[in-house]
């Protein structure tokens, strides 16, 4: 046991694993490539079990896996709706990972970056930080200007549709007063 463990915390076999403490969350799981391979034997291939689903969440660190293993794995994830699974890898064996994912990004710009649909010119897997972040404020203004052509387009169409009930329209000027008051601050 290190030093920067965790106070209290153990390393257990997987033998000794009881599923209550996992359901409980009492429990974080380092999973090998190995230990993978294990669970999907004795799991006979079904990742979608109950089981899995609750063992596979737990885990926190995967280490020493196979691309193969590595893009079951990420698979796996994006079955469960409420997850959005990202990947980053640097290399030739991480481009089946990096297509299987939500997010793939690439570390490196060799061989993976022609996979991954995001390459990083940093090799800090805080670029995935950064790509989040900036994802979700694509998202926020893409949304915003949805919301602009919307309400921009309602207002028009009720004002126009207004007055040509009383066979009238609207000047130059009164468009240029409906933009700069009553849609330009939504």
């Amino acid at each position: 046991q290190s030093d920067s463990m965790e106070e209290g915390a153990k390393f257990i076999s997987f033998q000794q694993l009881e599923m209550s403490s996992i359901e409980r969350g009492d429990v974080s799981i380092a999973m090998t490539g190995d230990a993978f391979d294990l669970l999907v034997y004795l799991l006979q291939d079904d990742l979608d079990s109950l089981t899995a689903r609750v063992l596979l969440s737990r885990a926190v660190v995967f280490a020493r896996m196979s691309p193969q293993q590595k893009q079951k794995l990420i698979e796996f994830l994006r079955l469960d709706e409420r997850l959005m699974v990202g990947f980053c890898g640097d290399g030739a064996n991480d481009c089946g990972a990096l297509k299987a994912a939500h997010v793939g990004l690439s570390l490196s710009p060799a061989e993976a970056s022609a996979a991954a649909p995001f390459t990083s010119s940093s090799p800090s897997i805080r670029s995935m930080v950064t790509l989040v972040r900036e994802g979700r404020a694509a998202l926020a203004s893409t949304m915003s200007s949805f919301k602009f052509m919307a309400m921009y387009s309602l207002v028009q169409s009720i004002s126009v549709l207004w007055l040509y009930q009383s066979n009238s329209t609207l000047s130059d000027a009164q468009f240029l007063w409906i933009d700069m008051f009553l849609i330009l601050p939504f």
